[in-house]
Parts: structure tokens; sequence; C-alpha cells
């Protein structure tokens, strides 16, 4: 074979060669890409499974409501409890309302009122209060307070715990 012979038969091998590395570098970036589609794909899998096992379903308290809603209730009379739930004394004032919803008085409807809850904090206003309200802007609480609405007005306003008792059929 003759020197130019020699160089196109060369000049296809080198040609082949690179031709072969193409292709293999082509084969494993597909592999690696295909591998890290998988990879991914197992895993955020694993993500939403664990995201649909850890669902927790909500319930509503018809029996919450805020001082902004204490008018407006859909019932002709009904009372509204009034107290801090983060107090010392929450836990007496929650026996009093648990024990008038679940006993024999408690034909008339009742709505607890938080006034911790952000919403109703600007009606807290310690010791001096407002028992001759008539409206919502006229609020000022204490501690303590039974509000009985009728019609849409309120009718009572106590915050005396022994009145709130009597009123409510608990006299000691």
């Amino acid at each position: 074979m003759n020197k130019e012979t020699k160089k196109i038969n060369n000049f296809k091998t080198e040609e082949q060669k690179e031709i072969i590395k193409f292709i293999i570098i082509l084969i494993v970036v597909i592999a690696l890409v295909v591998g890290i589609y998988f990879f991914t794909k197992k895993f955020v899998t694993k993500d939403e499974e664990k995201q649909d096992t850890g669902t927790v379903t909500g319930t509503v308290n018809y029996n919450v409501t805020i001082i902004g809603e204490l008018l407006n209730r859909p019932y002709d009379e009904y009372y509204a409890i009034i107290y801090d739930s983060t107090s010392n004394d929450a836990g007496k004032y929650q026996g009093i309302y648990s024990q008038f919803t679940t006993g024999e008085n408690s034909t008339t409807k009742m709505y607890y009122i938080d006034l911790s809850n952000k919403l109703n904090e600007s009606y807290y206003s310690g010791e001096e209060t407002n028992p001759k309200a008539t409206s919502i802007a006229e609020l000022k609480l204490g501690d303590f307070t039974l509000i009985k609405v009728k019609d849409g007005k309120i009718n009572k306003y106590l915050e005396d715990e022994k009145e709130i008792k009597k009123e409510l059929g608990m006299e000691d």
C-alpha cells in the first residue's frame, strides 16, 4: 500500500474513532438524563403521598362569634358569653358556658366570644365598662360579660358572676 492509501485508511479510522466517542458520550448523557428523571420522579411521588396522608379536615364551631357579628345572629333571642380565654379565670367561665349549653336550661342559644381574638380586643376596656350600650360601637367590656340579645338589640348586659348564673338558671 502506498502512503496515500494509508493516510485515507488512517483518516477513516480517526473519523470512526471520533464517531464512536461521540456515540458513547451521547449514550452516557441520555442514560444520565433518564436516570435523573426516574430518580426525581420516585422522590416527588413519595412527597405527594406524604402530603395526602397529612391532610386534616377542618371543622366549624357555630357557637363562636366575634363582637362585630353579635347583633346579627340568626336567632330572635340568644346569649353571648364574653371573656378572655387566656385569663386566669377562663376555666371557671368556660364551666359556666358548658354547664348552660349542655344543661336543661339550654333552650336559648348561647354564643362564645373570646376577648383574646384580635377582632375582639378593641372592645375590652377592663375596669371602665358600658352596661348601657345599645350598639356594637358603644360596647366596652370587662373581664366577664353576659349579653342577652333579643330581636337584634342588646336586652341585658351583666358583669357580675352571681347575676349571670341567676340569669342562666344556675343559682348556687
